[in-house]
Order: C-alpha cells, then sequence, then structure tokens
C-alpha cells in the first residue's frame, strides 16, 4: 500500500522516480507522485546511480550529481578501498540539503558468494526533521544494474 503524495510536503513533491528494470533511473511507469521522505529516499538512490545529470543552464549542461556506484563492479575491494567508496557516497549523499549530514551512515561490501549480486551498498540517515530514511541496493555485474533490495522512509 502506497502513502498518499502530499503537495505541501516541505521536502517536495514530484512524480516518483527510481530504478528501473533496465538500469536506469527514471519515473515510475504509472506516473505515480511521491513526497516527503519516499521522495527524498528515491533522490538519494538516483544520486548512487549517476555521476552528472543534466542541467538546463549549468555550465556544459550538467551538473556533479551522484556517484554511479556499477563503476565499482569488477574493480579491486580491500577493507580501505570499502572504506573509501563509503566516505565517498555519504559525501555525495549529503549534498542533498534535505539530510542531516551527520546522520549518514553507509556501508560498501562484497555481496555473498552465489548471490544474486556484486556489490550490496546500505544507506540509512535522519533527514532535517528526524524522519529517517534506509535503502540497500544489490548492485551486479552481468547487466550493470541498481535494485533496491530494502527501503524505509514512507511506504511505496
Amino acid at each position: 500500500m502506497s502513502t498518499q503524495a502530499d503537495r505541501a510536503s516541505p521536502y517536495g513533491f514530484d512524480t516518483a522516480i527510481g530504478p528501473q528494470p533496465d538500469g536506469s533511473v527514471d519515473m515510475s511507469t504509472d506516473g505515480r507522485s511521491c513526497s516527503g521522505a519516499e521522495l527524498v529516499r528515491n533522490a538519494l538512490i538516483g544520486r548512487c546511480m549517476a555521476d552528472v545529470i543534466p542541467m538546463i543552464g549549468a555550465p556544459g549542461g550538467f551538473i556533479a550529481w551522484g556517484k554511479d556506484v556499477r563503476s565499482w563492479v569488477g574493480s579491486p575491494m580491500s577493507p580501505e578501498i570499502a572504506t573509501r567508496r563509503q566516505q565517498e557516497l555519504a559525501l555525495v549523499l549529503g549534498r542533498d540539503a534535505r539530510v542531516d549530514k551527520s546522520s549518514i551512515v553507509v556501508t560498501v561490501a562484497p555481496a555473498l558468494a552465489g548471490s544474486a549480486y556484486n556489490l550490496v551498498i546500505t544507506v540509512a540517515c535522519r533527514l532535517t526533521d528526524t524522519s529517517k530514511v534506509s535503502f540497500t541496493l544489490g548492485v551486479t555485474a552481468s547487466d550493470v544494474t541498481v535494485d533496491n533490495l530494502a527501503q524505509q522512509g514512507a511506504s511505496s
């Protein structure tokens, strides 16, 4: 069951956006709207799937947006590299003014043997009104996609 989108939400109101089966980030195919914590969570997931996004009026037409975690698939992983990636992703997610930057916790780890995913990324944070948002992403090498495995912050 999904919650009713609130046009008056201080976090915004927009068409629901998230990971699509083809590995892209795009609008919900049903045209559903979202607001509040769900909107912020979707934006954070989007930041995990795109280094830059087009922006009208930006120099060169693009802005630095996030970190496409799919680029990490197939690269070496050690505890030190995982820590650097966690820090990098926390900085990227902290660009969203609706997130309490001091609350961001990111875990980047190789998936367990036999898993359909190469990496598992977990993010938890508080929003500026202390609402909690979290999600877990499974990142694959086969078709280089990101799947949202779990989430918190308004039902979807």
